[in-house]
């Protein structure tokens, strides 16, 4: 049996509406019930909305997103390693490799004869072969797809890489733990699924490969909330995806004067103040949302909206990259590697290390970021050895 598909519309709010089928369908009891939506800040809603509308006893069901659902269902039967783990068993697979296939990877072969440059591969061939399995697709699938159509010495490369992944593979086994994507697709042909819930997806137009094929072998236990009137189901499958053939040819009800051409990232950012500003006399700020197919025109964005006191939260989220505690490591590391003086006026900047530096130095009524660069001006300083000069004489410190 296959799942089943309810269409909200698309004239009303869709948690709304998802908060409504709910309740009419489950009632006051919802603990054999996993909701999926397409993010954490949507689960949160409808979890608000359900509260809202539901006895003071009720039972609410299990809320998550749709990249975590597939661990929810599938049943593993080894543990699984760790990112770290797993970066380590990429580079003692490619320790493995001949000086001549090494060559296959990387122009010169010696490159990879120190652990430094060997993991920083590493780490690339674990972000791949994460990407690829989660559509199905492993190293060797890549050197029997359309070969006659790679670049000269393509194909020679993924042979070479799934040499790697076998090795990579083999270590896995020995260590008696299992690679998180593989294990699951392993789970789904075994049949190992936990199949004693219910499952809805709350307006999920589009999934990977590992998710469908478990939502597809669960079939029956499968409700698709459709954010669209029934008179557009042509336009998704039974699992509430989007069918893209026919959506291309579609017709889009906007009328043109909607449609505003600029020209670059700043005008996008002057043009977009000026539609929120008419906006704002019908609309409150919780009621706009904002789409961004391109992430550099972000930023600029983010900055002009800022200019005009109007407060956004990236639905994306903070990249980690982006995060206090991730930069104070990564200067962090990059001083004790290079011990050069711009990596130590980094740390004196970073808005949670600046302060140690003032009260190890004494210097509250000074910047330390500002100390360092009079001294630099006046000095400078290339390697930090220790010595430093002060009023023309030379001190250890």
């Amino acid at each position: 049996m296959t799942a089943t598909r309810h269409f909200l519309g698309w004239d009303r709010p869709p948690l709304a509406q998802a908060a409504e089928w709910l309740e009419a369908e489950y009632g006051k009891d919802m603990r054999k019930l996993v909701v999926a939506l397409p993010g954490t800040r949507a689960a949160h809603r409808l979890q608000e909305l359900l509260a809202l509308r539901m006895p003071r006893d009720w039972h609410p069901p299990r809320l998550l997103t749709q990249g975590q659902l597939t661990d929810e269902v599938v049943q593993l039967d080894r543990p699984l390693a760790g990112r770290l783990a797993r970066t380590l068993f990429w580079e003692r697979a490619l320790a493995r490799l001949s000086p001549r296939k090494m060559g296959a990877l990387v122009r010169e072969a010696h490159q990879l004869t120190a652990f430094s440059s060997r993991l920083r591969l590493a780490e690339a061939l674990r972000s791949l072969h994460g990407d690829l399995a989660a559509e199905g697709l492993d190293f060797s699938r890549l050197t029997r797809s359309e070969a006659e159509h790679q670049p000269v010495g393509e194909n020679e490369r993924w042979k070479v890489l799934a040499q790697v992944q076998k090795a990579w593979r083999e270590l896995l086994v020995k260590s008696g733990q299992d690679d998180p994507h593989e294990a699951r697709f392993r789970a789904i042909r075994e049949g190992r699924l936990d199949r004693s819930r219910e499952i809805v997806l709350v307006g999920v137009a589009d999934m990977n490969h590992l998710l469908s094929r478990v939502l597809e072998e669960i079939g029956a236990g499968v409700t698709a909330l459709v954010v669209a009137p029934e008179s557009e189901a042509a336009g998704f499958d039974q699992l509430g995806r989007l069918v893209p053939a026919y959506w291309q040819d579609h017709d889009v009800p906007l009328d043109p004067k909607d449609w505003y051409v600029v020209e670059r990232p700043v005008d996008q950012a002057d043009r977009l103040v000026q539609v929120l500003t008419e906006w704002g006399r019908e609309l409150a700020a919780p009621e706009i949302a904002i789409g961004v197919p391109d992430d550099e025109v972000l930023p600029y964005l983010e900055r002009r909206l800022g200019e005009t006191q109007v407060r956004t939260r990236s639905a994306a989220g903070t990249p980690l990259s982006r995060s206090r505690p991730y930069q104070l490591l990564r200067a962090a590391r990059r001083y004790l590697e290079q011990r050069s003086f711009p990596a130590l006026a980094e740390l004196a900047r970073h808005p949670d290390l600046g302060p140690v530096f003032s009260a190890a130095q004494g210097l509250y009524a000074r910047d330390p970021a500002a100390a360092l660069d009079d001294y630099q001006r006046a000095h400078l300083p290339g390697q930090i050895d220790g010595l430093w000069v002060e009023d023309g004489k030379t001190t250890q410190a």
